[in-house]
């Protein structure tokens, strides 16, 4: 049998990473109603729980040695000059204060005594990668970083959708909402034709990948 549930939403993240979980509370922390959707399990899926939980960043008053500017060199060096300058000069300028805000979230910062322990990462010329603490969880680094943002972002309201990969994105010329199609294991979602806002999630037995016989990408529970 057929159920039918309807959500709307002023704003659709599509993807869990640290980067879609940082934008999710940004647009929840100034008002937005947020649905954000994981082809795996929010928090406990994709490369930012793979990676080092390490993140790179120019802070004033633990880096008197560096600068904006030689922040934005390095990054442009080490990118092989195929960057972005315009867009390299704005995390250079804002990736300080972004860095700091992260305790705010949750994220326990490693420290060597009352300070923000700092190392030199790869393709860095001065110490400016710091380092959140992963104790405790294993080889999964990342997870210092998604699991204290995740936890942000549902203790503010949003609605995490697990299993639920976006499969197309229609594009309307009119003015109307984007019309997103959506399909999870055990449903699929697709975009209502009378409430250009929504979309519906109709419950089937087996998913479109469990019909294909295709196993699950890399990194999905």
């Amino acid at each position: 049998m057929l159920t039918i549930e309807s959500r709307t939403t002023d704003v659709l993240v599509i993807g869990a990473g640290v980067a879609a979980l940082r934008a999710a509370v940004a647009a929840r922390e100034a008002g937005a109603e947020v649905i954000l959707c994981c082809k795996g399990i929010v928090g406990r899926s994709g490369n930012t729980i793979v990676s080092t939980a390490d993140i790179s960043a120019y802070i004033p008053a633990l880096g008197p040695d560096d600068s904006e500017e030689t922040f934005a060199s390095d990054t442009i060096q080490t990118g092989g000059s195929i960057a972005d300058e315009e867009l390299v000069r704005i995390l250079a300028e804002r990736s300080g204060a972004a860095l700091l805000d992260l305790e705010r979230l949750g994220i326990v910062l490693l420290r060597e005594g009352d300070q923000i322990d700092r190392t030199r990462g790869a393709g860095h010329s001065r110490a400016r990668t710091y380092r959140a603490d992963s104790k405790g969880l294993g080889p999964n680094k990342g997870l210092a970083l998604s699991l204290p943002m995740t936890e942000r972002a549902r203790g503010l309201g949003v609605q995490c959708l697990d299993r639920t990969p976006v499969v197309s994105i229609n594009r309307v010329m009119d003015g109307s909402p984007v019309r997103p199609r959506l399909t999870s294991l055990g449903t699929s979602l697709c975009r209502s034709r009378r409430r250009p806002s929504c979309w519906h999630r109709a419950a089937h037995r087996t998913c479109s990948r469990a019909r294909t016989g295709r196993s699950r990408p890399p990194g999905m529970p």
